[in-house]
């Protein structure tokens, strides 16, 4: 459980880039596109990479895997990889009830678990899926047969992307920065 007093702030959204083993499952254009867009050439971190980075900072963070492989056929980092790392890193990972809730299918073509997930807060739950898609942090694809809150979500995306959200935000104008900006300088230094 985090120790609220000790964590000096929570990232919300971090993405564990590479396996434990080198793999990246980013497609080379895609990578290359980020890099470019990031104006970055760091080393790309693993999830052992992120609790060390972010334990040395006193921060806590969620973190995402990257998964393209519906598209690109890369498969993606393991799920259980970063379950393994969330159990060895108890204290950076907040205690919180979680469910999980299954469509009509209980696996997609590559073999991976389909499940909406559901948190538990004093106010009532939260579909952490929809709340991804709200900010503009994922989007709304439908794979049938499970669509059961799609007409929800693709609401959600559509609000997102009329609202500037997160990846349908407007690109700065030349010289100007972004949130974006902001966020690196503070993590990295820049």
């Amino acid at each position: 459980m985090i120790d609220l007093d000790a964590v000096t702030a929570i990232d919300v959204h971090v993405h564990a880039e590479l396996t434990r083993d080198g793999h990246d499952p980013m497609p080379p254009e895609l990578r290359a596109a980020a890099r470019a867009y990031f104006r970055s050439d760091q080393q790309l971190p693993t999830v052992d990479d992120l609790a060390a980075y972010y334990r040395e900072r006193g921060m806590a963070a969620v973190v995402f895997t990257v998964d393209w492989e519906s598209r690109s056929g890369i498969p993606p980092i393991p799920n259980e990889e970063i379950a393994e790392a969330a159990a060895a890193n108890a204290d950076l990972v907040a205690d919180q009830f979680v469910t999980l809730e299954r469509d009509v299918s209980d696996r997609d073509q590559f073999d991976r678990l389909l499940r909406y997930v559901w948190v538990q807060h004093p106010e009532g739950w939260l579909m952490v899926n929809g709340e991804l898609v709200a900010q503009g942090l994922a989007e709304s694809i439908a794979y049938e047969p499970d669509t059961t809150h799609h007409a929800w979500l693709e609401g959600l995306e559509a609000e997102a992307r009329s609202a500037g959200m997160g990846m349908h935000g407007i690109e700065p104008a030349a010289g100007e920065r972004n949130l974006i900006d902001d966020i690196l300088d503070f993590l990295f230094g820049g």
